[in-house]
């Protein structure tokens, strides 16, 4: 029998739970909070009295170490909490009542059984947890019986179906309602193939149920997730054991993976591949195979026919049927079927070229990018695609007339970055050296900026991005004499440009990283006072290497008085000391 000291000490419990969690743990174990441990082998769980019950569960590792849950709120966020603090430290205490016997054991044992029933019946009123409890034990007398399914489906309703929204406090209370009334169900399969079907029609059942609540319980909460995917498990283990007809149950699994909102049986083809059979996959193909051939063909520009959600499920289905088969044909006649937009070529394309098909990915981009030329972002990264894959097929030039022609259309820093990438891969395929390229770009971005009016927008921003390309290009000179022209510009360019002259010209680059603190500081958030800082911080380094640093605390005595009232700035000043 395995010992919890296999598994942790005390020591781990406070470094896991933290120097507030596990006092506080230490306390409920102390004050008899634990309640039904009960100990399996290396599992143990104990429900634990705090705000209200709370679940918890603590189970060993074969190799060491241990895992853990409880349904309070921090539990369920995955933290060490005060509950399982308590549960671990009665556990290791070896105690399987958790503590000295509830005080009010002694005094309910000695009550009248009149007064008992009354109490039970009248709890029952009030919780709706106790009443389903009892009915279920009124159902299941004896270990081979096999209880009466309505009754059972009657406990799940009560049990799922709400009209209320279930807050996230009350999940751990919902989800255990529900727990507590599909208790039968893995004893269902084990017993007899009469019970596993039972058991496989009330998974069925409960998980319905579940979808018609779906948008009221938050069913990506652990405590309702668990069961969702026990309810899978068990279904599934049910399946194996009744094996029910194929035709049916690839139906039913079909019709589930399309509409539910939750997404049972997700993945079904694969997960119950085997006991559907050659007849149950085949069913399950033409069953879905005639879903899809009720969708509308969509061509480029077509909308979505609603709902949209159908259609891609019942693409994304397909899709993975077809993949079972291999046939890249077919499923390039699947993706085929909607090609409304660039985001659609684009996955084509992608998938072509994947799968060594690259003459067809270069077909279907070239015809994506003539339909949607000019619309961004899709459109763009088609004509990008397309180049790369041109280069790959040893077409430089067409490669290079389309990045050519989009930076000619952008006029942006990153349009020029991506036609020197594609030169600089095209090599000795280009035809001539990037160095020759870039001429011809920074002689097309000067005489496309000479054109726009001054002061106007277009004029400013290819100004800027003229600016940006020298810097990148490690031209700072040709930076530096466009930049005063352009009238403001944004803080992170100067600053480039400060970097950039600071060895050949630090006094620009010292009223420039001044300029820059300034402007920070008055903006007047934490933020900005410390970006200030940084700045100034870099005069002082400037100054410092000119051998001028009186003139540095001149200057940060200056700030000092001009900003003496910003208090926040002026200790972040101090640390410069």
């Amino acid at each position: 029998m395995p010992k919890p000291q296999d598994f942790f000490n005390r020591e781990m419990l406070r470094e896991l739970a933290g120097d507030k969690a596990f006092p506080k743990g230490e306390d409920y174990f102390r004050d008899d909070r634990v309640r039904g441990l009960k100990i399996e082998g290396a599992n143990a769980q104990a429900r634990v009295s705090g705000a209200r019950p709370y679940l918890t569960r603590i189970w060993g590792q074969a190799g060491g170490g241990f895992e853990y849950s409880c349904d309070c709120p921090v539990g369920r966020d995955g933290g060490f909490c005060k509950h399982l603090v308590a549960t671990a430290l009665a556990w290791l205490a070896g105690d399987e009542r958790g503590g000295r016997p509830d005080p009010l054991r002694d005094y309910i044992e000695k009550l009248p059984r009149e007064r008992l029933v009354d109490l039970l019946l009248e709890a029952m009123d009030y919780d709706g947890i106790l009443r389903r409890r009892l009915a279920l034990e009124t159902l299941l007398p004896t270990p081979d019986t096999v209880p009466e399914p309505e009754e059972l489906r009657k406990l799940i309703r009560e049990a799922i179906i709400t009209k209320d929204y279930i807050d996230y406090d009350a999940l751990p209370d919902y989800a255990q309602g529900i727990e507590e009334v599909l208790q039968p169900i893995p004893r269902l399969i084990a017993e007899s193939a009469a019970g596993a079907v039972l058991a496989r029609q009330l998974c069925e059942y409960s998980l319905m149920q579940m979808e018609k609540v779906a948008e009221l319980a938050d069913f990506g909460d652990p405590a309702l997730t668990d069961l969702w995917q026990k309810l899978h498990e068990w279904h599934l283990a049910a399946c194996r054991k009744s094996r029910p007809e194929p035709r049916a149950l690839a139906r039913l699994l079909l019709d589930s993976e399309i509409a539910s909102p939750l997404g049972n049986f997700r993945d079904a083809l694969t997960t119950y591949g085997a006991i559907l059979g050659e007849a149950g996959v085949r069913a399950y193909g033409e069953r879905l195979e005639a879903e899809w051939n009720r969708l509308p063909t969509l061509r480029p520009g077509d909308a979505t026919p609603r709902p949209a959600e159908l259609r891609v499920q019942v693409t994304a289905l397909m899709e993975r049927l077809v993949e079972r088969s291999g046939d890249l044909d077919l499923l390039v006649r699947v993706r085929s079927r909607d090609l409304s937009t660039p985001h659609d070529f684009l996955s084509l394309c992608e998938l072509l070229h994947r799968r060594g098909r690259l003459a067809d990915a270069i077909k279907f981009a070239s015809e994506g990018w003539a339909i949607f030329a000019g619309e961004r972002p899709h459109a763009d990264e088609l004509r990008l695609l397309l180049a790369g894959y041109l280069l790959e097929a040893g077409r430089a030039d067409d490669a290079l007339q389309l990045v050519w022609q989009r930076f000619r259309d952008q006029s942006t820093l990153e349009s020029w970055q991506a036609l020197r990438r594609h030169v600089e891969k095209a090599g000795r395929a280009a035809g001539a050296s990037w160095a020759d390229w870039n001429t011809r770009a920074v002689a097309f971005l000067r005489e496309k900026f000479a054109a726009e009016a001054e002061g106007t927008p277009r004029h400013a921003a290819l100004g800027r991005t003229l600016v940006e390309l020298f810097l990148t290009d490690g031209r700072s000179a040709d930076a530096w004499d466009l930049a005063p022209s352009l009238g403001p510009l944004p803080d992170h360019l100067w600053v480039r440009l400060a970097e950039a002259r600071e060895r050949s010209h630090p006094r620009d680059a010292i009223e420039i990283y001044q300029g820059a603190a300034t402007r920070c500081i008055a903006a007047g958030t934490s933020s900005a006072y410390r970006k200030a800082t940084e700045y100034i911080s870099r005069v002082r380094r400037l100054l410092e290497q000119q051998g001028r640093a009186g003139a540095f605390e001149q200057y940060r005595a200056e700030l000092r008085r001009s900003h003496r009232n910003k208090r926040s700035f002026l200790r972040l000043l101090d640390t410069l000391e």
